[in-house]
């Protein structure tokens, strides 16, 4: 009884019905994988531009600072 019961199983797994559903997981996978990249990508750059936008404060030796 148990043997039939795996080859039943095998046979469901087998089917072509569970081939376009890999796919179209694999497919939503790669464009959530983009969707996060180009978001951190996005998000760099932002923090990148703000910090060129602000003043910067550079500490400057103070024998540096004489001689200038």
């Amino acid at each position: 009884m148990r043997r039939c019961t795996l080859l039943n199983s095998e046979k469901i797994s087998n089917k072509r019905y569970f081939y376009p559903m890999k796919s179209i997981r694999r497919i939503l996978a790669a464009f959530a994988l983009l969707a996060v990249a180009f978001q951190a990508v996005g998000s760099f750059l932002s923090w990148a531009q703000r910090q060129d936008d602000a003043p910067a404060d550079a500490w400057i030796d103070e024998d540096e600072f004489e001689d200038a």
